[in-house]
């Protein structure tokens, strides 16, 4: 939490390891013991933030006595609340203002990828059983992400209140769940 609190406050690149240890109240030679390079450290850390955001989706994908819907549903809630409680990490990961963007790719490869493959999984199921329309279910949980992490991330950037992020929440719910569903076979194309 040290090290997401400095880099926060200064930016990635602005941000020494002395002052990670400062804040840590540990020696610099302690982190470099555990972490050859600051960048090293952001990696741990970011593998630590995603590795908690799948055990919550995994948790909630498993539920298996619940429609695909059902779970995507509750994903879509689990996300928002996941990152709005994470929100110096959201911002480090994306950068903000002069301050310089964390390295995405171990973001992508250890938090978004097996993310997406877990969702891609989910709506595929949704696919298999009828309740979702067919399409490329990797790209549609990649899509599915953006849409959310994007409408979060600016509501959070913008610092809105709870109740407009609510708002924005449901928004987005009711676009990727009218995106995703199968139509029946009465409706009109």
């Amino acid at each position: 939490q040290a090290t997401i609190r400095v880099a926060f406050e200064k930016g990635f690149a602005n941000t020494r390891t002395a002052d990670i240890a400062k804040e840590a109240g540990v020696s610099e030679g302690l982190i470099f013991k555990y972490f050859p390079t600051k960048s090293h450290l952001f990696t741990i850390i970011i593998k630590g933030v995603f590795q908690s955001l799948r055990t919550g989706a995994d948790e909630i994908i498993g539920r298996e006595n619940l429609s695909a819907a059902a779970r995507l549903n509750a994903l879509i809630d689990y996300h928002f609340d996941f990152f709005s409680k994470q929100y110096n990490i959201a911002c480090l990961i994306l950068g903000q203002s002069e301050r310089k963007m964390v390295d995405l790719e171990p973001v992508l490869e250890h938090g978004m990828r097996p993310y997406s493959q877990l969702l891609a999984k989910l709506i595929q199921e949704g696919i298999q059983n009828g309740e979702f329309r067919p399409c490329h279910a990797e790209t549609a949980a990649m899509s599915i992400i953006g849409t959310m992490q994007f409408n979060l991330i600016a509501k959070v950037l913008l610092q809105m209140s709870g109740e407009a992020m609510e708002a924005t929440k449901n928004e987005v719910r009711e676009y990727i769940l009218s995106g995703i569903r199968a139509k029946s076979p009465s409706a009109s194309v």
